[in-house]
């Protein structure tokens, strides 16, 4: 797995970190870790960092997992998520994956510097 997942109950933020050559199978594999970590709590936030990565899914595996990640909304409550991207493809990834997913109890916003994202959050 090309991915690190930190939930610090503190802060109330799950940090998650990718690295490599990311698919649609290690995607869904971080929503599994997340929902069975013991700390882990609806109404956290979240910061993804995928500036190391590259996301190979296609259109019909970021649909599938939009609508999987929308089946379990009641488990993660209301929350603030931070994609921190490095490049414009990355951007279009996510912007495309929130808006199948539309989900009110998401508020997401992309960013490009880590601070930013740290403060927003």
């Amino acid at each position: 797995m090309a991915h690190n997942c930190l939930i610090d109950p503190n802060l109330r933020c799950i940090f998650v970190r990718y690295w490599g050559r990311v698919d649609a199978k290690e995607l869904g594999e971080v929503r599994r870790e997340i929902e069975a970590d013991p700390v882990f709590g609806p109404g956290m936030n979240r910061l993804w960092d995928e500036r190391d990565c590259t996301i190979d899914v296609s259109h019909d595996e970021l649909v599938r997992l939009a609508e999987v990640w929308s089946q379990n909304a009641a488990n993660h409550g209301s929350r603030k998520l931070a994609y921190l991207v490095e490049d414009d493809l990355s951007w279009g990834f996510n912007r495309v994956f929130e808006a199948y997913r539309d989900n009110p109890e998401v508020s997401y916003k992309l960013f490009r510097d880590y601070d930013e994202a740290k403060v927003w959050l």
